[in-house]
């Protein structure tokens, strides 16, 4: 269950489970997260469900809002142990499902006993990502503000890992895909690839298998 784990200036602490779609933030008793901080604005912030992610984006504060330490001027999609600063006041989001480890194994064409259940299976030649992007973005208003959320995402990440898991949450938002896999290089492997993100729509848990459907 995703949560705000509310840091106070004088070392207390809440926890408030996220149970809506739109939880906002701020220091008025009207907000659902109520913040004692007199650098906090009235309504401050909100942390927003989309599908499966979870965006934070600043209301308009008089101070500002802050996220892993970058001021936050656009929404920006926030991960598992994510730090949201408002004024003095420090909020952790935690997201347990999120944080369950990410292994897949990658398994080639003539490989056996295969669970449908825990495997992605794409082709290399299907779906090229110019003709996705040109059946889903309308305009160019439309294309400049996924390459807006696509910069945004990359400056507001701690890390690889953070950076790469934040792009496949773009890509369900941006194009229909039911799966997403992310490959590196890596000489280390047999194959030379290594999967760094393999994530299915709707699911937190990573499959345990990835084959590649050659075309």
């Amino acid at each position: 269950m995703p949560q705000l784990v509310i840091k106070n200036a004088d070392d207390t602490s809440e926890t408030y489970v996220i149970s809506r779609l739109r939880t906002t933030i701020g220091r008025s008793a009207r907000s659902d997260v109520c913040i004692p901080d007199a650098f906090a604005s009235r309504l401050h912030a909100e942390v927003r469900q989309e599908g499966d992610n979870f965006w934070l984006q600043d209301l308009g504060s008089a101070n500002g809002t802050r996220y892993n330490g970058k001021l936050v001027s656009n929404p920006v999609p926030v991960l598992s142990g994510g730090e949201i600063k408002i004024g003095e006041t420090v909020i952790e989001f935690q997201n347990e499902a999120a944080r369950k480890p990410q292994h897949a194994t990658l398994i080639a064409d003539n490989s056996q006993a295969l669970d449908p259940s825990t495997t992605i299976s794409f082709s290399r030649s299907k779906n090229p990502t110019s003709e996705i992007l040109e059946s889903q973005v309308s305009s160019r208003t439309d294309l400049l503000g996924l390459i807006s959320k696509v910069g945004v995402t990359l400056l507001s990440s701690k890390n690889l890992e953070d950076t790469l898991n934040q792009v496949a949450a773009l890509v369900f938002e941006a194009v229909p895909a039911d799966r997403c896999v992310i490959m590196l290089r890596d000489q280390s492997e047999e194959d030379g690839m290594k999967i760094a993100v393999a994530r299915e729509r709707g699911k937190d848990d990573q499959p345990e298998e990835v084959r590649i459907a050659g075309p």
